[in-house]
């Protein structure tokens, strides 16, 4: 099936060369025309290669530039004084330019040796031809190379299968993938960022050697992952990882699920995509979808995260919502009070979240029979949710210590304490009678309850003592 949506800006620069130069030239930024016009004012070669030309020309704005060169390292080092050696044994140096924020990578036409690690190449020489280089690149799309001047060169068909919506591998798509087991990902990522379809062979090869990404770094498969979750197409990038063998060596238990457990997982990354929720609410229908929820389930996520190095911050919120959906989700009759205290225990930020996590996991399963009725399945799709979104959204109930409008300081004044344990759970008393009645979040009020809390314990004090 073909994919993709029109391309306009293409067709327009293929049929008139002239004016591509022009829109070439005005898209790119000062700083990377003038790196390579240096270059080129030194007797050598400058070409813009891999995604920023194919970026050029879809008509989008890349976020990287990467010029390759016929100078050598030693000599680019030379021309640019600030440069920095970032892959000096691949020939990658780069110099750093105001207009192109993260700099500009200049490498060294080459070739390369073969690939005993499935990563990396056991040996790289430096060559002339950009021909050379073009060929080793991983689909062809991404094997075009631009002049300044808007001169296309495209000895693979890159722009034909750019215009076709067709992710095509370079020359021979097994040998491509057995070289570099990575791009095996980047494919996959590639096809959810674009809404390209996959060329048949190369489709095939990359189900022939999904079992060579296991000779890959988890950070590196991490990256390529993330960038499939936080695409337009989430869904069917996921659909693919599993439909090519790939998602077993990504995430074996996943692999393994039933196929309505996976596919209830892909409609919520699905819809979490088309709400354009971010890769944290993405990663948590993820693993709902999985793993389902509760405190067993988000301990299962955090371990699975943890595996694939997924920076701790995103774990600890994924895994949050995960165990705190069950407060939200399918709780047709929760009483406001037990709504607050649940979000008092798992934070506001978390809380806050919830509702958007329930509207991408979809309304629930429906209640055992003579469990409830109509009325209450919807009541269990729609309120629990929008109750707690409208709770967190307002902001009026502290849900902690600190958000109290009293502290530490007037808890010793008027119970006549010193620091220690008591000013804490005097606090921790206050919250929970404001969580029952949001209406006492006054300072006054509070003030007031310190002193019966007081009173009430002097009391409390005496009767005690005449009993004695």
């Amino acid at each position: 099936m073909k994919r993709g949506g029109a391309r306009p800006l293409l067709a327009f620069l293929v049929r008139r060369p002239a004016p591509r130069r022009l829109v070439v030239r005005a898209v790119l930024p000062p700083g990377v025309r003038d790196v390579m016009a240096r270059l080129e004012e030194h007797g050598h070669q400058a070409q813009l290669v891999g995604g920023c030309v194919r970026d050029l020309l879809l008509g989008r704005v890349p976020h990287d530039w990467d010029v390759a060169t016929d100078a050598l390292p030693e000599r680019v080092l030379g021309l640019f004084p600030g440069a920095q050696p970032t892959g000096i044994a691949c020939g990658t140096v780069t110099v750093p330019r105001k207009a192109a924020s993260r700099g500009v990578e200049v490498t060294t036409y080459r070739s390369e040796g073969p690939y005993s690690d499935r990563r990396h190449p056991d040996r790289v020489s430096f060559v002339g031809s950009l021909d050379e280089d073009l060929k080793r690149r991983d689909v062809t799309i991404n094997a075009m190379a631009l002049d300044r001047r808007g001169r296309l060169y495209d000895p693979a068909g890159g722009l034909s299968d750019l215009r076709a919506g067709l992710l095509r591998a370079v020359g021979d798509p097994a040998q491509r993938f057995a070289e570099d087991a990575l791009r095996l990902m980047r494919v996959v990522r590639l096809f959810a960022e674009t809404g390209f379809s996959i060329a048949p062979r190369t489709r095939d090869a990359i189900g022939g050697a999904a079992a060579l990404l296991a000779c890959v770094a988890a950070e590196r498969v991490r990256d390529e992952l993330l960038r499939v979750l936080a695409s337009p197409r989430a869904g069917e990038g996921l659909e693919l990882l599993r439909a090519t063998g790939l998602l077993a060596v990504v995430w074996p238990a996943a692999a393994a699920a039933p196929a309505e457990t996976w596919t209830r997982a892909v409609g919520a990354v699905g819809r979490a995509a088309a709400a354009g929720e971010g890769l944290g609410l993405r990663l948590s229908a993820l693993y709902w979808g999985v793993l389902g929820s509760g405190p067993h389930a988000a301990a299962q996520a955090r371990e699975e995260m943890q595996r694939l190095r997924i920076d701790s911050d995103t774990a600890a919120r994924v895994s949050d919502l995960l165990r705190w959906l069950p407060a939200l989700r399918c709780q047709p009759r929760r009483a406001p009070v037990e709504l607050r205290r649940a979000a008092a225990r798992a934070g506001r930020a978390t809380f806050r979240d919830l509702p958007r996590l329930c509207r991408v996991a979809g309304p629930p399963p429906p209640p055992a029979p003579g469990a409830a009725d109509g009325a209450v399945a919807a009541q269990c799709r729609a309120c629990p949710a929008a109750r707690a979104a409208g709770l967190i959204a307002r902001g009026r109930c502290p849900l902690s210590a600190a958000e109290l409008p009293v502290g530490g300081a007037d808890v010793m004044r008027v119970l006549g304490l010193g620091p220690g344990p008591e000013v804490g759970r005097a606090l921790a008393e206050l919250l929970d009678r404001v969580l029952a009645r949001p209406s006492l979040a006054r300072r006054r009020d509070l003030l007031r309850l310190l002193a019966a809390l007081r009173a009430e314990a002097a009391a409390s004090g005496r009767r005690g003592h005449d009993k004695a």
